[in-house]
């Protein structure tokens, strides 16, 4: 199973996702990146953070964790989701460190529309706004990947 941690960056009332392309659908994700050995989950989003967009972030408490299966490629994945903010920069992507079609503020009205990964965008919510009861989100099937 792989690790990895995501940050939940809001403002205004939008959320800080990044757009992948997948065969003809568009696939949006919270910025976030893959555990090096040794590294902590908020030390890995401030890397992957400063690498794939060039800002500096400061990480907050966990909002939930989501076990993500992808049965097309029968690939396993805890998405650990941290609360976070900018502290410096804009979030401009790096086209060095990613693959992102570009990066977008989602309007929280758009989460249940849109294709996101991991597919949590109500329960996203939930958390964002202090209204999710437990954490632990369980199995997610995730459809468009």
């Amino acid at each position: 199973m792989n690790v990895r941690p995501a940050i939940c960056i809001v403002e205004n009332d939008k959320l800080l996702v990044m757009c992948y392309r997948y065969g003809e659908t568009d696939v949006y994700n919270l910025p976030g990146g893959n555990l090096e050995f040794g590294e902590k989950m908020t030390e890995c989003l401030e890397r992957e953070l400063q690498e794939e967009l060039q800002i500096e972030v400061e990480v907050g408490e966990m909002l939930c964790l989501a076990d993500v299966f992808i049965e097309k490629t029968q690939k396993q994945t805890l998405h650990t989701i941290f609360r976070g903010k900018i502290i410096s920069g804009v979030p401009i992507p790096n086209p060095v460190e990613t693959t992102t079609t570009g990066i977008y503020w989602l309007p929280f009205e758009e989460l249940a529309s849109v294709h996101l990964y991991p597919s949590i965008g109500e329960q996203l919510l939930k958390a964002i706004q202090n209204e999710l009861s437990n954490p632990f989100l369980g199995r997610v099937i995730q459809p468009w990947i």
